[in-house]
């Protein structure tokens, strides 16, 4: 799954509305791994105070870097796997390993 079938599937153009989970943990930050964006979301109890990153956040990270986002894939930085499925709900998308 890239960067760009996560655009594409998107419910709405606003990426700013849209926040990102892995698994069932917020995405809080991001970095560069080659032509992955690993999303920081390391399992904790999680009180509802944590900033969780916008979609629009990764787009412009990836925009930064300038990688092809047909080709950007997203990884889990806590388990170093690929995601490769999503879910939508309303303004959250949850980013799955399987």
């Amino acid at each position: 799954m890239t960067l760009e079938n996560i655009i594409k599937q998107c419910p709405t153009t606003d990426y700013t509305k849209i926040k990102v989970y892995v698994e069932n943990n917020p995405a809080y930050d991001y970095k560069d791994n080659q032509d992955f964006i690993s999303l920081i979301s390391d399992p904790f109890d999680y009180d509802g105070d944590m900033e969780t990153i916008t979609l629009q956040e990764i787009i412009d990270y990836a925009e930064d870097l300038d990688y092809p986002k047909d080709i950007l894939k997203l990884q889990c930085e806590h388990q170093y796997e690929q995601l490769n499925s999503n879910e939508w709900l309303e303004n959250k998308l949850t980013l799955y390993f399987s």
